[in-house]
């Protein structure tokens, strides 16, 4: 990208979080509270991903006023400028915002009194690094950017999986340890392996592709990278000899 087209979309970036965002709210959030009204702000994907999906359909069961809103802020250019505007206008009246990934909009600007700002986070505990916590590494961006534009300044609630993945969100997010927003309160998408039924249809799905897997110990080996990201390595190959001395035939 040349220097002056780089120069160009800075400053655009600059005059929109700076100046139009707030501005915008403002006049926003002068309209009425609409206290039931629920905005889904699904930030990458085209569709509510599982873990809105869920919370959707069961705020539609309470009497809420659900709405999806796609922000799409992987597609390059500058159209998310105009896509956060609309959103911005869209949460100045609204009793509760759900984002599901990182969006630097939410800190363009300070929230009502009477909205609630929940990150459901898209994935559950802590087995990769991002945020604040990689801007050391080659693929993160720095902690300048990221102080300059925050992200997650305004958030009522963040929920992980448990306990254990507490002080990870808050080191990604730059909270200070005394910061209470993130809490143990489960991950919605795994509500799915709960339903007994979907146990079972799962593992008759399991049997009829793989009938050798009746009457065993079923494990799943899933390991993510190691390392940065543009020099990233598999883990340590799998002890099978321990699998199996461990958990038999």
């Amino acid at each position: 990208m040349s220097g002056l087209k780089q120069a160009v979309r800075n400053t655009a970036k600059i005059i929109m979080f700076k100046g139009v965002y707030p501005l915008c709210y403002k006049v926003s959030s002068l309209r009425p509270l609409r206290k039931n009204k629920v905005i889904f702000a699904e930030i990458r994907s085209g569709t509510l991903t599982d873990s809105f999906r869920y919370i959707y359909e069961e705020i539609k069961t309470r009497g809420l006023d659900p709405q999806a809103y796609y922000v799409h802020n992987n597609k390059g250019g500058m159209g998310y400028l105009l896509r956060y505007l609309k959103l911005t206008w869209l949460m100045g009246n609204v009793g509760c915002v759900l984002l599901n990934d990182t969006c630097n909009l939410f800190g363009a600007f300070k929230f009502r009194k009477g909205t609630k700002v929940i990150q459901t986070w898209h994935s559950c505990g802590a087995f990769k690094k991002w945020g604040e916590s990689i801007t050391d590494l080659s693929f993160g961006e720095s902690l300048e950017e990221l102080r300059k534009f925050p992200a997650h300044t305004s958030y009522t609630l963040c929920t992980v999986s448990s306990k254990e993945c507490i002080w990870a969100f808050k080191e990604a997010f730059g909270f200070d340890l005394d910061n209470n927003s993130v809490q143990a309160i489960g991950v919605s998408r795994t509500d799915f392996f709960f339903k007994e039924e979907n146990r079972v249809k799962a593992f008759e799905n399991l049997y009829k592709n793989c009938p050798n897997a009746q009457y065993k110990k079923v494990l799943l080996y899933a390991p993510t990278y190691r390392g940065d990201a543009d020099k990233a390595y598999i883990p340590e190959k799998l002890d099978i000899k321990a699998l199996k001395e461990n958990f038999g035939k």
